[in-house]
């Protein structure tokens, strides 16, 4: 059985840094009339969207969190 390691804490820049076995990802929750200059220089960011149906490079749908049970 494999083990891992899960973190959640705020960030200097974006709003989520979530840590998955010792790599952190940066979530920026993304409103129609938010930018995307607080993580425009973070590795592995990724802005979570409300106003897009289809991942896009580093935008994710927020209806596909929905999903995770």
């Amino acid at each position: 059985m494999n083990e891992f390691e899960i973190d959640l804490s705020l960030p200097k820049g974006g709003d989520i840094n979530f840590t998955y076995n010792k790599k952190s990802y940066i979530f920026e929750i993304w409103w129609k009339s938010k930018t995307s200059k607080q993580i425009k220089n973070l590795d592995n960011s990724y802005i979570i969207s409300d106003d897009i149906i289809i991942w896009e490079k580093n935008k994710i749908p927020m209806w596909l969190f929905w999903l995770i049970k």
